[in-house]
């Protein structure tokens, strides 16, 4: 059954409630996407809102359907393309961080026949288990929305993945017998 993740922190909220003391730091755009995007690669569901305009008192209901254009709507539509516009079968797909042997930050939904994704937060090194076969590799620029083909992965064994230290990537793999047009 999905998970809805609703009120998970609003885009310029101050006092964000996921730190440990209160910082006065907002919900940075790039922490919101790696909730965001930690969210999808769980096999959840997250609606977003944002405060950058609010100016009511503490405690009353935040403004409705007010439209800001802000660099973050960006990245949820983009979150969205992927798992929508992408042809990603991400219903018949799991989470399974477990597929991830090294590395930090790093999710994983799956369905260990024929896709993987995983979404490193922060990139660098990391190692997963794949099926055996042969799968077609992308990188996703959930930033950019930029894809790229990268080289075929064999599978059956564990496979390091490199990737630009403190950029946050999507690595979508897909075996050879099942090709969607996810680069047109």
């Amino acid at each position: 059954m999905p998970v809805v993740n609703d009120e998970y922190g609003y885009i310029g909220e101050h006092d964000d409630a996921s730190e440990q003391q209160p910082t006065k730091v907002p919900l940075t755009r790039e922490k919101h996407r790696n909730i965001l995007w930690g969210i999808y690669v769980a096999g959840g569901y997250a609606s977003v809102g944002d405060k950058f305009a609010y100016t009511g008192p503490p405690g009353m209901p935040y403004f409705s359907a007010d439209w800001h254009d802000t660099p973050a709507y960006g990245d949820m539509k983009r979150v969205v393309d992927f798992f929508t516009i992408r042809e990603v079968t991400y219903w018949t797909m799991a989470s399974n961080s477990a597929l991830v042997t090294q590395g930090e930050r790093i999710h994983a939904l799956a369905d260990s026949v024929r896709q993987y994704v995983f979404y490193a937060a922060q990139s660098g090194r990391f190692v997963a288990n794949l099926a055996p076969g042969n799968c077609c590799t992308y990188l996703f620029d959930p930033v950019t929305g930029e894809k790229v083909r990268l080289a075929t992965v064999q599978g059956g064994q564990p496979y390091a993945f490199s990737l630009p230290v403190g950029k946050d990537r999507v690595i979508y793999l897909q075996a050879d017998v099942y090709q969607p047009a996810f680069i047109k």
